[in-house]
């Protein structure tokens, strides 16, 4: 089968899929279940909105501290990781030398933080007893396309300024929605890998600034995932768990289904990218 009419074919699967299921998308990993978030240096609790935005990251460690803290704790974080910002409020009293009633005046700041899971001593835990079977013919498609991979926190993300793609240990992933936890490693991979393609050296894909750009480019490298997915042997057709996520991005985009049909023009041109990265290293051996 030519290439554009698998990649449509896949679409069109992907967009009955989404036409029979709903948008109760599962995280097909563990981990995040850490309890609630502190402080590590101070041992209080995260008040406000700031615990939702520290449970949000998916961390494994219910640990959180500045830089500084870490460092004055002996502890250094991992270059690269990524801070999650938090907010702190307070109302500062000013007295009113004439007499009158205090001027109250609020104030709002932001700090980045960091989980105990991206310190350089923290041990990841394993999650998932049973063992992990790597998909060799993946592991090798990944690996010739020059693609950094980290496994150092409990979140799937790729890091543009950095280059590089993080990944959850492959044994905390679980057995979801009709996949295997394989499957669920994989496809996430892809996911990210795909995600990898829009560097400026690549495709180069308009960077994320606000929502909807970021939604789109989420169902660009899902979409592309499904094409890589299916074109590697991890799924013999678009599982439904896919099509789930797919479904919450749309709508994030209003329901826009034209989209579809855009973010997988896009993830067309990653996959053929990704591709053809094997094919210059044959050319080269």
């Amino acid at each position: 089968m030519k290439a554009q009419e698998f990649k449509k074919q896949v679409t069109n699967q992907i967009i009955d899929l989404m036409k029979d299921n709903g948008k109760d998308w599962i995280k097909s990993w563990a981990g995040g279940n850490a309890g609630f978030p502190k402080n590590a240096v101070t041992k209080n609790y995260y008040q406000g909105i700031n615990p939702i935005l520290l449970m949000m990251s998916g961390a494994s460690s219910d640990k959180w501290a500045t830089y500084k803290q870490w460092t004055e704790q002996g502890r250094q974080v991992r270059k690269g990781s990524k801070a999650t910002q938090i907010i702190f409020y307070k109302t500062l009293v000013k007295e009113n030398e004439e007499g009158g009633e205090d001027k109250k005046i609020p104030m709002l700041k932001t700090y980045a933080v960091f989980n105990e899971e991206q310190l350089e001593d923290y041990q990841q835990p394993e999650e998932n007893g049973r063992a992990f079977e790597d998909f060799k013919n993946v592991e090798q498609f990944v690996w010739n396309t020059g693609a950094t991979i980290q496994h150092n926190e409990n979140s799937a993300y790729y890091f543009p300024s950095m280059d590089y793609i993080n990944m959850p240990n492959k044994k905390s992933f679980l057995d979801v929605d009709g996949a295997t936890a394989e499957q669920n490693y994989y496809a996430t991979l892809l996911h990210e890998l795909t995600h990898w393609t829009k560097h400026e050296t690549r495709c180069d894909r308009k960077q994320s600034t606000n929502k909807t750009e970021y939604a789109f480019e989420e169902l660009v490298a899902e979409i592309g995932s499904t094409f890589l997915s299916v074109h590697l042997g991890v799924e013999k057709k678009p599982l439904e768990n896919h099509a789930k996520y797919l479904n919450n991005w749309l709508e994030a985009l209003e329901n826009d289904n034209n989209l579809i049909f855009k973010a997988s023009a896009q993830s067309g041109r990653a996959f053929d990218y990704l591709i053809k990265c094997q094919e210059q290293l044959k050319k080269v051996a």
